[in-house]
């Protein structure tokens, strides 16, 4: 088998070179919006170079810049802003070598990073604010998704089919890797920071294969049992190695026909890593006890948050196939997707939150708790931006989410034992749901936790 070893970039090669499509150029991307929060996403894309296009309320006939959603082929347009509060000519853009040229000519304030301005050069990453109505950040963008790919059942701004959520150049990336790998029938390694969407991605890739109506098997190679590993792995007869254990299939022979997904595969034993090698070629094994050589045609995906040298050499080049998954600092413009995509999940959880922080199913935020969650720094990503706004909604004490005692806006502070207990009571003392929600790395990290602050849990694993 070839091996294709290429990982992402932000923006794919197929929207490279010449021509409109291909352009990237820089645009501000709407964040935030208090009278408009379902447009969420859109952008404004800025006048070429020598150009000046001026970003307001709509006006009939005017000659205002518009905005844009990038769907399928081309940009779709939305029309101008519509919020009554700013000035039918707020804001002149100007596209500069490194970003933008913003002059303030509208009635609202105009604030760069927090910092109110009347005329300034601005880059990528930098959040623009029209004074407590909108919230921009500033981004490269291409001039649209090119057709071919397009996803099934995708909707702007909404989660797709696969439940992957993101309108970015990076997220369009990974979905045009993930259709492309599910066509072919190697196996494949997933390099990514914890949480950054490592086993929403061996989903898709499995749910988009020819193996979709077979089984998909995941377990984290971190839980494995001290002492059973090839156990887990292969399966073993009744009583062996150890007595009155009883048989079991093993995560190979369940996988059969379908997908087998480790997690912290870099986790493993280099001994065992050894030990899986026969079966990623031939397809032949043997459950521990047993003398026969049983068969299973499964593709196996593996994820790690480590360098991929960490796995042993020879079971590297048997996954030829890689997949960087991009985390949130790489497409920091899907963050308020997420946002609302996450609060629609957790209104779900708790109604009461739902009726609280929710209308026609848009997160009701702050400016300042949008623009935290926009330029923090993020070590388990989405993971970590989940259980942030789970502290928001039980915080917040009014109708609107806002910034809570913990959030730093430069990385994270350590948690405490009532949030600890929170999650606890979330998931009743399930801990495998509790430390992803948690944001932590493992259940071991999680356990730590519980032993350093003296919690009991009755775990529901």
């Amino acid at each position: 088998m070839k091996s294709d070893t290429n990982t992402l970039t932000s923006v794919p090669r197929a929207w490279r070179g010449t021509g409109d499509l291909a352009e990237n150029r820089p645009a501000l991307v709407l964040v935030w919006s208090v009278a408009e929060p379902q447009r969420v996403g859109e952008i404004v894309w800025s006048p070429r170079h020598g150009h000046t296009g001026i970003l307001g309320r709509h006006a009939p006939d005017s000659e205002h810049l518009s905005m844009y959603r990038l769907v399928r082929g081309s940009r779709q347009e939305t029309g101008p802003l519509f919020d009554r509060a700013v000035s039918r000519e707020q804001l002149a853009i100007r596209q500069t070598s490194g970003g933008l040229k913003l002059i303030r000519k509208g009635r609202l304030r105009v604030l760069v990073n927090g910092t109110p301005i009347e005329e300034i050069d601005v880059e990528p990453g930098q959040i623009v604010e029209l004074e407590d109505r909108v919230l921009f950040l500033v981004d490269m963008v291409p001039a649209a998704i090119p057709e071919q790919r397009s996803w099934p059942g995708h909707v702007f701004g909404q989660p797709d089919s696969q439940g992957i959520v993101g309108e970015s150049p990076a997220c369009w990336a990974l979905r045009e890797r993930l259709r492309t790998l599910a066509a072919r029938s190697g196996h494949v390694l997933l390099l990514g920071e914890s949480g950054s969407g490592k086993e929403l991605a061996a989903q898709a890739l499995h749910a988009l294969s020819p193996r979709a109506s077979q089984p998909f098997v995941a377990r984290s190679a971190a839980t494995f049992p001290e002492g059973l590993l090839d156990a887990e792995l292969f399966g073993n007869t009744a009583g062996f190695p150890h007595a009155n254990l009883p048989a079991r299939e093993g995560l190979i022979g369940a996988a059969n026909g379908g997908t087998l997904f480790l997690d912290e595969v870099g986790e493993l034993p280099t001994a065992l890593q050894a030990h899986l090698l026969r079966v990623l070629d031939e397809g032949e094994y043997q459950r521990l006890g047993e003398n026969r050589t049983r068969r299973s045609n499964f593709r196996l995906i593996g994820a790690t948050n480590r360098p991929p040298d960490v796995l042993k050499h020879d079971l590297l080049a048997r996954m030829g196939f890689r997949v960087k998954i991009p985390g949130l600092d790489q497409r920091r413009a899907d963050i308020p997707l997420l946002i609302r995509s996450f609060m629609q999940q957790i209104a779900q959880e708790d109604r009461q939150i739902g009726s609280r922080l929710m209308v026609d199913g848009q997160p009701q935020l702050t400016p300042a708790l949008a623009q935290s969650l926009l330029s923090r720094t993020y070590t388990t990503h989405a993971r970590q931006l989940r259980r942030l706004l789970w502290e928001a909604a039980d915080k917040s004490p009014g109708d609107f989410l806002d910034l809570v005692g913990q959030f730093d806006p430069k990385g994270t502070q350590p948690l405490s034992p009532e949030v600890i207990r929170a999650a606890l009571d979330r998931h009743n003392g399930v801990q495998e749901r509790v430390w992803r929600d948690l944001g932590l790395s493992s259940r071991h990290a999680l356990r730590r936790l519980l032993l350093k602050h003296g919690i009991t849990s009755k775990s529901g694993d």
